[in-house]
Formats: C-alpha cells, structure tokens, sequence
C-alpha cells in the first residue's frame, strides 16, 4: 500500500522495501519560482536522494522544462559516486 516518505524513513526505519515512488501530479511552480529561475545566473542543484528530493522538484512544471533551456549555466552535483550512495 501507499505509506508517506516521513513514515517510512522515520517511523518506521526504512522498512518495508521500495517498490515504487509515486509523486504527486499536475503540480506547477509559483510565479516567484519561475520568475526567480529567469533571473537567475546560474542553478545549482545539490546532492541529495534523487528519488525523494531531486526528481520531485524537477517534476514540477515548469522546472525541468526552465531549467534545460536556461543559457546560464546549470550545475548538478551528483550523490551517486560508481553506483553507490555517498554520505557526508
């Protein structure tokens, strides 16, 4: 069944295993993001899980789109070092 990401990361200890993240759709950013993601110089995107943090804020229209067609420059630093999850 569906369980929140705070259940089961805190309550319950990462238990049971994943077997699929389901996001929320038909989600649009607020004017201020899209504005503040126009005047921008350049977007850094920090590590972090890519599955709870990353990929639902990329996933919110219209980011992702924005974020590919920005001429600045736009920096991802990658928690993913030879397929592992790295910490610290």
């Amino acid at each position: 069944g569906l369980l929140s990401f705070q259940s089961w990361f805190v309550e319950r200890r990462w238990q049971p295993a994943v077997r699929k993240v389901q996001l929320p759709e038909d989600v649009r950013a607020t004017p201020q993001v899209a504005a503040a993601l126009e005047e921008a110089d350049f977007v850094t995107i920090a590590p972090s899980n890519p599955f709870v943090s990353i990929d639902p804020i990329l996933n919110v229209y219209p980011i992702r789109e924005m974020i590919t067609d920005l001429p600045e420059m736009v920096l991802a630093v990658s928690p993913i070092i030879g397929g592992q999850a790295v910490k610290g």
